[in-house]
């Protein structure tokens, strides 16, 4: 969790009289510099009146007939960043500098603009020598660790944080950035301290009892942390945030139907997934379907739509027709459902149906009548037309065919410890299998090592949507992934799966079991430790080294 800095807020003065007049109009551009107390009372009367457009006219026009001191600049800058006018806030702190280079406000203002516009080693050096002007203002040390965190010097900014709550240690935010760094860097156990100091000054913050919460359950103390989850929510009951992440505690942990339940406020929060497009029918809740018409639709990345399309046939048997709405990367493969739905692209206009139903949602409008989940596989199968595409590929070939995924989606928040490198994923691969790389995605350093590994196979130029994917894992020996949508491809067909686990899993793989309730042909492999993929990678060279060299048997 990062900090808004309250000490950005412009300054304000009078509000509009109870007579509801209007502040009075701003001084002429030309104003004298002798005019400032009036020209600053103009701005904070614009300001006061949530006019604020009109106080960055006001400020940009005679910050450039020079009729502003750096104060008032710095004041202004304020106004344009609750008015999310950051290039105005940017030109006005800028002004203010160059106004007075020894200005720590100054100079802690430009800071904060710039890290709003993502310009961070600017912002971080703007910090610097705020805090070196004057290493008393809390605020620059902490715009300082801003930058630094999202430049990726976690250590440094660690730092940096650590002062600013050194001078100012009732602040909230202070606390909140020191042990979300300590956490980044897996220091687990000294963010956990930090953030109990931090509620023992702040006991009803929600944040606190959230962020306590994910660190119990990144340490594994589960009960603990569903019981902050649950504290968190008391005190802010309709935050989606609290309830979202508190589902996903109760999902890894087991709880399911409570766990639906609480999942369902992701569709509340305007930060918890992709917007949805809305709906003219009513979400389907559980009504009688017999005779009904339902759309089902896509949400949140390709391996959820893939998991969670297994709950179309329920509808089916409930004689309900049923239209799938999904992404067209999935469209030809989703053809395959059992019952041949009505399968259309996201881009694509949707029929006047009865009800919608998100995908994800599913489980808790089936929960009265099929509680468990419905583990029955394939559910999936391979579009003849790709089979026929992939036949002469793969028909030639004898010996034992092997399909790899290192990597998923660079951007996805837990790439890091979800993904590896393809290096180390190489190395445990034992000599004679045909390796096949069955991610459309590769990294520069991954294309490398394909260089020196000829047995590696990278198909990614031929894999045009999911039927081609599926139409190569359906001839896989063995897939061989880490936690993306190629996994739940390859259990959706019921091959052969073995699925390395970060120690820290996703929800839906659950806890310390080496069997998935999702997927039953797929064995899971876990960390010991966080970033350690020693064992997973033991447990690779096993699995290849045991698949019988003869592809019959």
């Amino acid at each position: 969790m990062t900090a808004s800095d309250p000490d950005q807020s412009p300054a304000v003065g009078e509000t509009p009289d109870a007579s509801g007049r209007q502040p009075a109009g701003p001084p002429d551009a030309t104003a004298r510099l002798s005019d400032i107390p009036a020209i600053r009372e103009a701005l904070r009367r614009l300001i006061a009146a949530g006019l604020h457009s009109e106080a960055v006219q006001l400020a940009r026009s005679l910050a450039r007939a020079g009729a502003l001191d750096c104060k008032t600049q710095v004041e202004a800058a304020g106004s344009c960043l609750q008015a999310g006018d950051l290039e105005s806030a940017e030109e006005l702190a800028r002004g203010a500098v160059a106004l007075e280079p020894d200005d720590a406000a100054a100079r802690n203002t430009l800071a904060y603009c710039l890290i709003q516009r993502r310009m961070f080693a600017a912002a971080a050096e703007e910090a610097a020598v705020a805090v070196r002007l004057d290493p008393s203002l809390a605020p620059a040390h902490n715009h300082l660790g801003l930058a630094l965190m999202a430049a990726g010097q976690a250590e440094a900014a660690v730092e940096a944080f650590a002062r600013a709550l050194q001078l100012a240690p009732r602040d909230l935010n202070y606390g909140l950035n020191v042990a979300t760094t300590l956490e980044a860097l897996g220091r687990l156990d000294e963010a956990l301290a930090r953030i109990d100091a931090t509620r023992r000054v702040h006991p009803a913050s929600t944040s606190v009892y959230l962020i306590r919460a994910e660190l119990l359950q990144k340490l594994q103390r589960y009960p603990e942390a569903l019981d902050c989850y649950e504290t968190a929510i008391d005190l802010a009951p309709d935050d989606p945030m609290a309830h979202w992440w508190y589902s996903l505690c109760l999902l890894l942990t087991g709880h399911l139907a409570e766990g639906w339940r609480e999942f369902e406020w992701r569709l509340k929060g305007s930060k918890l997934g992709p917007p949805q497009r809305p709906r003219p029918m009513p979400q389907w809740q559980g009504e009688d379907l017999n005779g009904r018409s339902i759309l089902v639709h896509a949400e949140q990345g390709f391996g959820d739509a893939i998991q969670f399309a297994r709950y179309v046939p329920l509808l089916q048997t409930s004689g309900a027709k049923v239209v799938v709405e999904t992404y067209p990367e999935l469209v030809e493969l989703f053809a395959s459902l059992p019952g041949h739905p009505t399968v259309l692209s996201s881009l694509e206009p949707v029929p006047a149906l009865d009800f919608h139903c998100p995908f994800m949602s599913l489980p808790l409008a089936l929960l009265a009548d099929h509680p468990d989940i419905p583990a029955h596989t394939p559910y999936l199968s391979v579009p003849p037309a790709a089979a026929a595409r992939w036949a002469s590929r793969f028909d030639p070939l004898d010996g034992l065919l092997v399909g790899l995924v290192c990597s998923g989606r660079p951007t996805h928040g837990n790439d890091a410890n979800r993904s590896m490198s393809l290096e180390v994923l190489a190395q445990a691969l034992p000599p004679g299998p045909r390796y096949f790389l069955l991610q459309q995605e590769l990294r520069e350093a991954d294309a490398k090592v394909l260089l020196r590994r000829p047995d590696i196979i990278c198909l990614k130029d031929d894999l045009r949507d999911f039927s081609d994917t599926a139409a190569a894992v359906e001839r896989m020996d063995l897939v061989i992934s880490v936690d993306t949508s190629v996994a739940h491809l390859a259990g959706a067909l019921a091959r052969p799966l073995l699925l390395l686990l970060p120690f820290q899993p996703e929800w839906r793989w659950g806890l310390a079991s080496d069997t998935c309730a999702w997927y039953p042909t797929a064995r899971l492999v876990r960390q010991s430790a966080v970033g350690d993929w020693s064992d997973p990678m033991a447990a690779v060279t096993e699995a290849v080294s045991a698949l019988p060299r003869d592809r019959s048997s």
